[in-house]
């Protein structure tokens, strides 16, 4: 992340470029110094809002079926994250040309991994890292919070109005940030929240994928297990498991 606002805060120079040499231009051509500082002024502001939100006609993201959609740029305003509530997550709601996309979980972190990459773009480029680094870092810790837990007359009112004490969802790192999400679109949201939501959904991957290649692992390991196991008893003589066993009970 750090690299990439540095490329687009090498991006500015050309653009600054750019507005001063179009300045200098009407002014050795007009001679007149007013007209060309609006014109470097009024230049630069277009060249900067252009930096800072380039224009495209649509986003990709994949919806964690392994299927791409396309979000078009006048669906953005309407796309939301809903916040989580205390027995389900945050909802991510994405407009299609019919009814809407609602996604949670799993697709929820695949379709966030796929597009705040692309919409963390040069309005990022400024923000601080080390305050982002610290949100995600806040964020993990109030989600291993654990509930606080009722006393005892609490408790004694619950059974006597026969309802189950409450209980709370154990929410995941982006899940807490999500609730600090505006109901707006994310991508309007403050840029520090955005870029430590970026983080906490590409760690969530990253963490799915260990936990598969750790299952693949497993299963490796316990085929060579058995693989080595045979093969030691291919070269003991007979009788010494028999032996062995008289042993043991010895």
């Amino acid at each position: 992340i750090g690299a990439r606002n540095a490329a687009h805060l090498w991006w500015l120079m050309p653009v600054e470029a750019v507005a001063v040499s179009a300045g200098i231009a009407m002014w050795r051509g007009f001679h007149n110094l007013g007209a060309s500082l609006f014109a470097t002024g009024a230049l630069g502001f277009i060249l900067f809002f252009l930096w800072r939100k380039p224009p495209s006609l649509w986003t990709r993201f994949d919806d964690g079926t392994g299927r791409t959609f396309l979000l078009w740029f006048w669906q953005r305003p309407l796309a939301y994250i809903e916040r989580p509530t205390r027995e389900s997550g945050p909802v991510l709601v994405l407009p299609r040309l019919f009814g809407s996309l609602r996604l949670t979980g799993d697709r929820a972190v695949t379709a966030l991994a796929s597009l705040l990459p692309r919409i963390n773009g040069a309005d990022c480029a400024g923000a601080d890292l080390d305050a982002v680094v610290a949100t995600v870092t806040q964020a993990e810790k109030d989600r291993r919070k654990q509930p606080v837990k009722l006393g005892r007359s609490a408790r004694r009112r619950m059974r006597g109005k026969y309802q189950p004490p409450p209980t709370r969802r154990d929410q995941r790192t982006w899940e807490v940030l999500a609730r600090d999400m505006p109901s707006v679109w994310f991508a309007n949201a403050h840029p520090q929240l955005r870029l430590a939501l970026e983080m906490a959904v590409t760690e969530e991957i990253e963490r799915r994928q260990l936990a598969e290649r750790t299952e693949t692992l497993v299963e490796e390991w316990q085929d060579e297990e058995e693989i080595g196991a045979i093969s030691d008893d291919l070269l003991l003589p007979d009788g010494v498991h028999e032996r062995l066993d008289e042993l043991r009970k010895k």
